[in-house]
């Protein structure tokens, strides 16, 4: 079985000259910034690779699966191996297209990654067309929803795995592997990452037996590989346990008030039922990342009942900076609720990563100096029963707080 392995990312001192990356990898100045050193043109597309094989646990047909990659075009880029990202689409486990990937794919290949969109098996019996149809006839079909996600995790590592074995082909560095997506896609992929297969087992019991394993569908190829960090849109974990363990850098976007995947903890598709599987969302994921010294970036639609509305114009330049950040070795955490907000990171390497610390004023080791979080900080949690701003009892402090006090304000005593 694949293990998904943590990378703990020391400071590293950066030199001035080109040949001093080779202490990073892939901190190179004006690549994988948030401003395209690549024009369209010069972007290969390889479309419709297959990747692998599945059979559809409802339809027991045979599914093909395919993904689109997207990489600089070797006669011009001077780079020979670059990271790479692969990203699926959402749709509920039930609808969507890798195209709907393609834009964040042109985008990050325009900024020298190789970034991958592949499809994954949609379709758990449901009847509904939309979340209305879903809530009114699908309820009773709990278990097909987990195990479409179970297979679209067991599709998403295969696809891993491919990227890796035709790394030579695509121009992959291997060393830096990032993965994410949107809704039904980024929860397949978080899963992906952090699942066991004990976990998996526990989430839906028995369906291994025939279904095989997270590693034992889709291909055959047994290549290792080590996830670096995760793009998250609008999605969460079922047990926020998992990612304890191994907990790995990762950069959110969410609506604060969505009720197709929570931005808290709550059902899934709790718009309108309460029937299907719970999962923590980017909110409480960061949270729990920050208080425990690791590398987060939280970007939130706020007061937006919206589900995965963060322009993909804008959530481009900011996770091409939080890779690129990750690669120099000086991955930031922090949240904001400015969606417009702009970021730089291009010259990260040349110009150095400046004094490094806390940045967090209400951490224990809050350094005032420190321009860049080092993740280092450390915070006090709020004690189980609470503490007097935590309105909903969760133990945290945050947006969700705020909303409810709000929408208390002006209420009668």
């Amino acid at each position: 079985m694949q293990r998904i392995l943590i990378t703990i990312f020391a400071l590293v001192a950066i030199l001035g000259d080109n040949d001093a990356y080779s202490q990073l990898g892939q901190c190179i100045d004006e690549r994988y910034g948030e401003v395209a050193v690549f024009d369209s043109s010069d972007v290969m597309v390889a479309e419709n690779v297959v990747y692998g094989n599945s059979t559809h646990f409802v339809t027991g047909a045979n599914v093909e699966l395919k993904m689109d990659i997207y990489y600089p075009n070797p006669d011009v880029d001077p780079v020979e191996n670059r990271p790479v990202v692969l990203l699926l689409h959402g749709g509920s486990w039930m609808a969507g297209n890798k195209s709907a990937m393609a834009y964040q794919c042109m985008e990050l290949a325009r900024r020298g990654y190789v970034a991958a969109t592949a499809s994954y098996r949609l379709g758990w019996d449901c009847a509904g067309a939309d979340f209305l149809g879903i809530c009114a006839f699908c309820g009773g079909l709990q278990a097909n929803l987990r195990k479409a996600m179970y297979s679209a995790v067991q599709d998403s590592r295969a696809g891993i795995r491919f990227l890796m074995d035709e790394s030579t082909t695509y121009g992959i560095d291997e060393d830096w592997l990032f993965i994410g997506g949107e809704s039904a896609g980024s929860i397949t992929t978080l899963h992906a990452a952090y699942w066991e297969q004990e976990d998996a087992d526990a989430f839906i019991p028995g369906f291994s037996a025939t279904a095989g394993g997270l590693d034992e569908s889709g291909n055959t190829l047994d290549n290792d590989y080590q996830v670096r960090g995760i793009l998250n849109t609008c999605g969460g974990v079922t047990n926020l346990a998992i990612i304890q363990d191994t907990p790995l850098p990762m950069i959110s976007f969410h609506d604060d008030l969505d009720c197709v995947v929570p931005y808290g903890c709550g059902p899934v598709i709790g718009c309108c039922s309460s029937a299907f599987f719970s999962v923590c969302g980017s909110s409480t994921m960061h949270n729990w990342l920050v208080q425990n010294g690791h590398c987060s970036s939280l970007n939130t639609v706020f007061l937006s009942a919206g589900h995965c509305s963060f322009p993909p114009s804008q959530r481009v330049p900011k996770s091409a900076c939080f890779m690129k950040r990750i690669m120099c070795g000086v991955c930031t955490s922090g949240a904001t609720t400015n969606v417009y907000e702009a970021v730089y990171c291009s010259n990260l390497a040349s110009e150095g990563v400046g004094p490094t610390g806390c940045t967090y004023p209400s951490a224990s080791n809050y350094d005032p100096l420190a321009l860049i979080d080092d993740g280092t900080c450390e915070f006090e949690p709020c004690p189980l029963q609470g503490c007097d701003g935590d309105l909903n009892g969760d133990a945290l402090i945050n947006v969700t707080d705020l909303l409810i006090f709000l929408g208390l304000f002006g209420s009668a005593c």
